[in-house]
């Protein structure tokens, strides 16, 4: 085996049946890079033994760590929604689905785990008990990106995969619809970060069991959840920055359609954010007065930090 270049790498995943059993991938997608790395918990031992070095190393627990960055196409985003602890509701006929996408609150768990499965120079990586413990959806490079924090269970070498790949494109200028306050369209932002921080971590216990069994951690547990967004914006009067100072909560609609086309489309709602920073900065001559936000949420009336609704043509049951 020669010399490997990252262009030659594949990424494809699937539902597991039962958490952290291996399921062959039933879906590739593009990615832009991947940190995926198997972690060993090395116990080094240092008794005081006549000697100032470690006399030895007891194998402790593993697990998976990582970012997954791709373009946020709307047939492969909501895979990742489901890794995520959240309440997905599914409407909409063949071929157009709508998929509603509210965090929950109460279990530690994702609502299903993925296998991913990583090809690295033709050398294949089988990882497990996948959740996506943070997401964040921003605009680079004109386009809206994706990057997937992933913690896993465990990883095994597996089968090579055949690859075969779609034909969505992802949300680019000209295609966005943004409320601030949800009602009213502006016409003023050209960057933001969205994301979804579940404060995930691998959970082990002193004997695993079932498909788990041995160093692997048990699950992925998440804890308290983070909703945030910061976006940047022309500065033309007081009157968004007196919201701010008066700790206004707003709602804020973000709209996203691929191509134009109605039935791909990403949209998230923060029913009840707050400006938790506002920066109105001054720097060259010749440069335009912007806004730096930071917005957080709570829940609004109906409970919800947030909302995502993604519309596509890939049908997940």
């Amino acid at each position: 085996m020669g010399v490997g270049v990252s262009g030659g790498g594949v990424i494809g995943l699937a539902f597991e049946i039962t958490p952290g059993t291996y399921v062959a991938p039933t879906k590739f997608f593009p990615f832009l890079s991947e940190s995926l790395e198997f972690q060993p918990g090395n116990i080094y031992r240092r008794p005081i033994r006549n000697t100032v070095d470690a006399i030895g190393m007891v194998p402790g627990n593993v697990n998976v760590t990582g970012t997954i960055t791709a373009e946020a196409l709307d047939d492969v985003l909501v895979y990742f929604l489901y890794a995520m602890r959240m309440g997905i509701v599914k409407t909409g006929t063949t071929p157009n689905w709508i998929y509603t996408c509210t965090p929950t609150s109460l279990a530690a768990f994702p609502t299903r785990t993925l296998s991913l499965t990583v090809v690295r120079n033709s050398v294949v990586f089988g990882y497990v008990g996948c959740a996506v413990t943070k997401l964040t959806l921003s605009i680079q490079n004109d386009i809206l990106q994706m990057d997937a924090d992933i913690v896993a269970t465990n990883e095994a070498t597996q089968s090579a995969p055949t690859p075969t790949w779609g034909t969505s494109v992802p949300i680019g200028p000209g295609q966005w619809n943004i409320g601030i306050p949800t009602a009213t369209q502006v016409f003023d932002m050209d960057t933001f970060s969205f994301s979804i921080d579940e404060a995930g971590a691998p959970a082990y216990r002193l004997k695993n069991t079932g498909a788990n069994a041995g160093r692997g951690a048990q699950f992925v547990s998440m804890g308290e959840r983070t909703v945030q967004m910061t976006a940047s914006r022309d500065f033309m009067d007081r009157t968004d920055y007196n919201l701010f100072q008066a700790g206004t909560g707003q709602g804020i609609t973000i709209l996203g359609q691929a191509a134009g086309s109605t039935n791909n489309s990403v949209q998230f709602l923060m029913g009840n954010a707050f400006k938790s920073s506002y920066q109105v900065v001054m720097g060259a001559q010749g440069d335009i007065i912007r806004a730096n936000l930071t917005y957080d949420t709570v829940v609004d009336g109906s409970g919800n930090a947030c909302q995502l609704v993604v519309k596509s043509q890939e049908t997940i049951v």
